[in-house]
């Protein structure tokens, strides 16, 4: 797996959470595990920006750690948001506020495709994003 130094990583353009919340589990977790999940990025520019795992590249940064394993992906800013999305989603780390405002940002103000495009990409029911929409 390739490692880039933390320098050079920038976090992702659009932020999905605003509270990144607590690092203390985690950080004691790559503490005594290391990193178990590499970071998600993708090239833009002259530095590579985070497009999943902003909360571990925190916790590297918190930890002092010179560098991190990453998987660099080439996709376009509406791949890297669906990317994102779908982790957070999976993991459960988004609060229904959160959801909300990027369910909107994805159907609305980005108009990246409407609420059966997003459902179906990041795998949830249509009802489920529309609950969540934010007018």
């Amino acid at each position: 797996m390739p490692v880039l130094a933390l320098s050079g990583i920038r976090p992702p353009h659009h932020r999905l959470r605003e509270n990144i919340g607590s690092l203390e589990e985690l950080k004691q977790s790559m503490k005594e595990e290391g990193l178990l999940q590499p970071i998600v990025v993708r090239r833009v520019g002259g530095h590579s920006e985070i497009v999943a795992g902003h909360r571990r590249y925190m916790a590297a940064l918190e930890l002092g750690w010179k560098e991190i394993e990453v998987f660099e992906v080439d996709v376009d800013d509406k791949k890297a948001f669906e990317i994102g999305l779908t982790e957070n989603i999976q993991r459960k780390s988004m609060d229904i506020i959160e959801e909300g405002k990027a369910f909107s940002y994805y159907t609305s103000t980005k108009g990246y495709g409407a609420v059966s495009d997003l459902a179906r990409k990041i795998g949830v029911s249509e009802k489920y994003i529309r609950d969540r929409l934010i007018p």
